[in-house]
C-alpha cells in the first residue's frame, strides 16, 4: 500500500516550479522500492523494510502535472496512488496610459503578476477633460472594458483623447419618421440627454407608449444599441452625434420590417444666450378639400416661445380634438411637432420652422393620422391628411384693430363642399368685430390670444353653426372650423 500525505488534496494549485511530495509505503513482506513519477522524471526511493516514510523532490512543468507514486514489495507486487498538481505560471502585465496622466486603469495594476491562460477584466477610466479612445498593443478594442486572457509578454495601452462630448452635452429633442410618413406605428418623438462623458439616455414615444434606451457614443460620435420595451420583436437605434458644431443627432430606428430616419436638435438657449424667436404666434392647419372623409376646416392654435427657447403650444384640430405640446426649439428655430391623438392610436407630426421672415413667421408640413374608430359622429373610417401649417407672430391689438383690415368676408363650407351663405364683418378699435352682413352672425375675439369664436344662424331656419378659429395678423386673414349642425366644415375670415 502507498499513500501520499503531501500534498493531501487530490488537486492542488501551486506557483513554484518545484514540489516536495511525501507519503508512506507498507507491505507485509517488505517494501522494495517507491517510484515517484512526474512526466518523464522518475525519483526512486529504495528501502527494504515492512514500512517506509518517503519524501521526493520533483520539478513541475507549467500547467497540469500528474504525480504518480508506485510501491513494489519483495514479491514484485505493486500499488499506486496519484495526485494532480497545477503549476500556475505567473507573469507581469505591462500597462501604459497614453497620454500620460490622461486616465487610469481599474481592475489590474501595471506590472501585476497574472496567471498565464487565465481570463481577466480591465477598465479604462478617463481623467478630467479626457475621453477613452481605444485599447492598443497586444489587443485592440474600442470598449473601455476589456476582457482578455493573460499571455506571455502581454502589453496593453489605454489611449485617451481630449473630451469631444462636453461641448455637445445637453437635451436633444426631435422626430423619427418612417419611409412612409403616414404609418402611425413607424413614427414618433425622440428625446435624449447626452452627458459630458458621451453616455446618453432617452426615450422613443409612439402615441402614448414610451420605450427607453441608453448607450454611449464612441469618440467619433457613433452608437448602436437596442431599444427596451419596443412593441415589435427587436428595435435597434443607430445614432450619430454631430461633434462639429451642428448641435444635432441623426440616425435611424431599425426594426425587422421597417426603418425610420432620426433627427433631433440640442436645446441651446439660456439666460446668457436667449432665443431670438421670443414671441406669441397664431397658426392654422388647413384641412382637406377633396372629399367628405377628411376635415375640411382649419385646425388652429397658439404657440409661445420664451427666452430659454421653450415652446408651449395649445390648439384644436378641425375635428374638435384639443391638443397641446411643450418642447424646446432648436438653434435654427425648428419645432418637432408631435401630437398623440385618439388614445395614442393616432398622431399629428411634422417639422415646423420659425423663420422671422416678413411673411410668414412659421410654417411646415404636418401629417395628421386618425385611425378608424367604432364610435364617434364624424370621420369614423379614419384618414391620413397632409397639411401645410402656416402662422405668424401675434400682438394683442390694445386700442387698435385685431387685424389690418377694414372689413372681411366670413365664408362657411361643410364637408360635402356645399357653400353656405357668406356674411361680412368690420374690424373696429380694441379688437371689436361687428356684423355688417344681412344674416345673423356673432363673432368675437379674445384680444390676448387672437382666438375667435362665434355663431351663425343659417337663413330660413333655426339651425345655428357654432364655430371657432384664430386670426393670422401678418397674413391678414383668419380660419377655423365648425361641427355642424349636420356636417362639419370650415370657416374663412378675410378679403
Amino acid at each position: 500500500m502507498v499513500t501520499i500525505t503531501a500534498p493531501a488534496a487530490p488537486f492542488t494549485r501551486v506557483t513554484s516550479n518545484t514540489l516536495t511530495i511525501a507519503g508512506t509505503a507498507a507491505s507485509a513482506v517488505g517494501v522494495d522500492e517507491v517510484f515517484v513519477r512526474v512526466g518523464a522524471e522518475v525519483v526512486t526511493i529504495q528501502a527494504i523494510s515492512n514500512s517506509l516514510k518517503w519524501v521526493a523532490h520533483v520539478e513541475l512543468a507549467p500547467g497540469t502535472n500528474v504525480i504518480t507514486a508506485t510501491v513494489t514489495d519483495l514479491l514484485g507486487r505493486s500499488a499506486t496512488n496519484t495526485r494532480v498538481v497545477y503549476r500556475v505560471a505567473l507573469e507581469a502585465i505591462t500597462l501604459n496610459i497614453n497620454p500620460s496622466g490622461a486616465g487610469t486603469v481599474k481592475g489590474v495594476a501595471n506590472q501585476q503578476l497574472q496567471e498565464l491562460g487565465r481570463g481577466y477584466t480591465i477598465t479604462a477610466v478617463p481623467g478630467a477633460g479626457f475621453a477613452f479612445s481605444n485599447w492598443s498593443g497586444a489587443l485592440s478594442s474600442a470598449s473601455a472594458t476589456l476582457n482578455y486572457v493573460m499571455q506571455s509578454n502581454l502589453m496593453l495601452t489605454a489611449n485617451f483623447i481630449p473630451n469631444p462630448f462636453a461641448a455637445w452635452a445637453g437635451n436633444y429633442n426631435g422626430l423619427y419618421l418612417g419611409q412612409d410618413d403616414a404609418r402611425h406605428e413607424h413614427r414618433g418623438f425622440l428625446s435624449a440627454l447626452v452627458r459630458s462623458d458621451g453616455g446618453y439616455s432617452g426615450k422613443l414615444q409612439n402615441g402614448l407608449r414610451s420605450s427607453a434606451f441608453t448607450g454611449r457614443f464612441d469618440v467619433n460620435g457613433y452608437s448602436t444599441n437596442a431599444v427596451a420595451g419596443a412593441a415589435t420583436n427587436k428595435v435597434t437605434l443607430e445614432l450619430a452625434l454631430d461633434l462639429h458644431g451642428g448641435n444635432a443627432i441623426a440616425g435611424r430606428v431599425v426594426a425587422s420590417d421597417w426603418n425610420a430616419s432620426v433627427a433631433a436638435d440640442r436645446a441651446v438657449f439660456n439666460r446668457t444666450n436667449p432665443a431670438p424667436f421670443v414671441n406669441v404666434y397664431t397658426l392654422l392647419i388647413p384641412g382637406g378639400t377633396d372629399d367628405e372623409e377628411r376635415p375640411g376646416g382649419y385646425g388652429f392654435g397658439s404657440a409661445s416661445i420664451n427666452a430659454l427657447g421653450n415652446l408651449k403650444f395649445s390648439g384644436v384640430l378641425a375635428d374638435g380634438t384639443p391638443v397641446t405640446q411643450a418642447v424646446p426649439v432648436s438653434s435654427r428655430g425648428d419645432w418637432p411637432l408631435y401630437l398623440p391623438l385618439n388614445g395614442g392610436k393616432g398622431s399629428a407630426i411634422g417639422w415646423v420652422a420659425f423663420t422671422n421672415s416678413p411673411r410668414p413667421d412659421l410654417g411646415g408640413a404636418v401629417n395628421w393620422f386618425r385611425p378608424a374608430l367604432a364610435s364617434g359622429t364624424f370621420y369614423t373610417n379614419g384618414f391620413s391628411l397632409d397639411s401645410p401649417l402656416v402662422g405668424s407672430a401675434y400682438a394683442p391689438p390694445g386700442t387698435n384693430r385685431l387685424v389690418n383690415l377694414d372689413s372681411a368676408f366670413v365664408t362657411f363650407t361643410d364637408d360635402d363642399l356645399h357653400g353656405l351663405p357668406t356674411n361680412t364683418v368690420s374690424f373696429g378699435p380694441s379688437g371689436r368685430i361687428t356684423n355688417t352682413g344681412p344674416n345673423k352672425l356673432v363673432l368675437t375675439a379674445t384680444p390676448a390670444t387672437g382666438w375667435l369664436k362665434g355663431t351663425f344662424t343659417i337663413p330660413g331656419s333655426n339651425s345655428v353653426i357654432n364655430f371657432k378659429g384664430v386670426i393670422l395678423q401678418k397674413q391678414g386673414y383668419g380660419g377655423g372650423f365648425h361641427l355642424g349642425p349636420n356636417e362639419p366644415g370650415g370657416v374663412y375670415i378675410g378679403p
